[in-house]
């Protein structure tokens, strides 16, 4: 819970001003972007962190990208 306030955080103020999130918390069933109080964003549905993974967002550069896929890779 304390890693998606501060992704939420860091995405609102944007300082480094990117096109968008680098990173996405998302609902590992349905792909959709989940927020605090930990819901899924599309259809309002309570997730526990079970439910929750990492995605590449919109500013994400490569390295995020090959963060990403060797963190799913084990």
């Amino acid at each position: 819970m304390l890693v998606m306030a501060m992704i939420q955080i860091g995405d609102k103020w944007n300082l480094s001003e990117l096109a968008g999130p680098p990173l996405r918390v998302v609902d590992r069933a349905t792909g959709h972007p989940a927020t605090l109080p930990v819901v899924d964003a599309v259809t309002g549905a309570s997730l526990p962190p079970q439910n929750l993974a990492l995605a590449a967002g919109p500013g994400a550069d490569e390295i995020t990208r090959w963060r990403l896929a060797v963190g799913q890779a084990r």
